[in-house]
């Protein structure tokens, strides 16, 4: 943890206390959901399509909705300035993350044959930008409609 000579990080906090929450909704064009979720300097931006008709008939289940995550990793986001490649391994990483904690969350068996679509954008990566996402992604959820058993949260914790 860097510290400045007045004591507070880079983001203006003093050691002892949390970043800042903010989420915005806002509905844009063809999506269902939307959500922005801002965790100090960490900025996450979720969207929702679906529930809908499945588009790859061969992953289809009778019984029950898919849930698809994508992850984008803007390449300004971070101080990394690198292109993140389609397998990257922090982002697959996070993918599955993401589906297993929403799979048994969101009630899929209200809508077989269906599909719900979710695409997380991490515009800006300070520190926490899983639990960001993880936020962003129930917001979204909420935002669009989609039945859950409850709303999922995030943090993290560390000094």
């Amino acid at each position: 943890m860097v510290l400045s000579v007045s004591g507070l990080r880079e983001d203006g906090r003093r050691p002892t206390e949390i970043r800042r929450f903010k989420c915005d909704f806002k509905s844009s064009g063809n999506h269902d959901g939307s959500a922005t979720v801002h965790m100090g300097l960490t900025t996450v931006s979720a969207t929702v399509q679906g529930p809908r008709e499945v588009t790859r008939y061969k992953e289809a289940k009778h019984d029950r909705a898919i849930i698809r995550f994508k992850v984008i990793m803007a390449p300004f986001s971070t101080m990394e300035r690198k292109k993140r490649r389609h397998g990257d391994r922090k982002v697959t990483a996070l993918v599955s993350l993401l589906e297993e904690t929403f799979s048994g969350v969101v009630q899929t068996q209200l809508y077989q044959n269906s599909q719900i679509d979710v695409t997380i954008s991490v515009l800006a990566a300070d520190g926490g930008y899983t639990s960001a996402c993880i936020n962003a992604a129930s917001l979204a959820l909420l935002d669009a409609g989609v039945p859950m058993l409850d709303i999922v949260a995030a943090c993290s914790v560390g000094f």
